[in-house]
């Protein structure tokens, strides 16, 4: 019983602080724009800010990424990022880890891929999804208070057109990794990728 007591307790202190960081606005100041899907502007927080977000909040953060889940496919990188924070509430760490994503950058000269370049930039995405995982920046990507930025033109694109040619370079052999597309999806949908990127990386 003591046992149970004492996890419903820490379970309790855990969601009262998850929801107080949620709750928390980003300052305008260093919230930056660029464009999106549906003629829409995506707001986004540079990576800096996401580092001071976890100094004030999760102080002794450790951040590493996963050798083994490097991997490249058509025009992207993905590799799986592990952050650990102390959980000062109850006195205990705490292990996060997410999936970081980008496109593949090559040196127009040589047309070499810069693998240190876009590995950085990919692993910033897999920090920055941790930290919203732990209430950070809630009111620019929090779910439940995300608006949609599609209308059904994009939608119906997305589905009927997109979809299966995304399902036919995966036959193809052109998309190795077939589980990529929730990455996609979720880009999309958020306003991140547009249609012009999308049908890019398919060509």
């Amino acid at each position: 019983m003591l046992e149970n007591k004492i996890n419903t307790d820490l379970g309790k202190n855990l969601s009262n602080q998850a929801k107080e960081l949620r709750a928390r606005k980003t300052s305008k100041r260093i919230i930056k724009t660029r464009p999106g899907g549906g003629d829409k502007l995506f707001s986004y927080v540079e990576i800096i800010h996401y580092e001071r977000w976890l100094d004030e909040n999760y102080p002794l953060w450790e951040f590493e990424i996963i050798p083994s889940s490097f991997q490249e496919f058509r025009g992207f990188i993905q590799l799986a990022c592990k952050l650990t924070v102390i959980e000062q509430s109850v006195e205990s760490k705490r292990s996060i880890i997410e999936i970081g994503m980008d496109e593949i950058k090559y040196n127009r000269t040589t047309k070499e891929p810069l693998k240190l370049m876009y590995a950085k930039t990919a692993a910033s995405d897999g920090l920055k999804r941790c930290v919203r995982r732990l209430g950070g920046f809630a009111d620019l990507y929090g779910y439940d208070e995300e608006e949609v930025v599609l209308n059904e033109e994009d939608i119906n694109w997305f589905v009927f057109e997109f979809i299966p040619l995304y399902i036919a370079s995966l036959k193809e052999g052109k998309i190795k990794n077939a589980k990529n597309i929730f990455q996609v999806i979720f880009k999309f949908y958020s306003g991140e990728y547009t249609k012009e990127f999308l049908l890019s990386k398919l060509n």
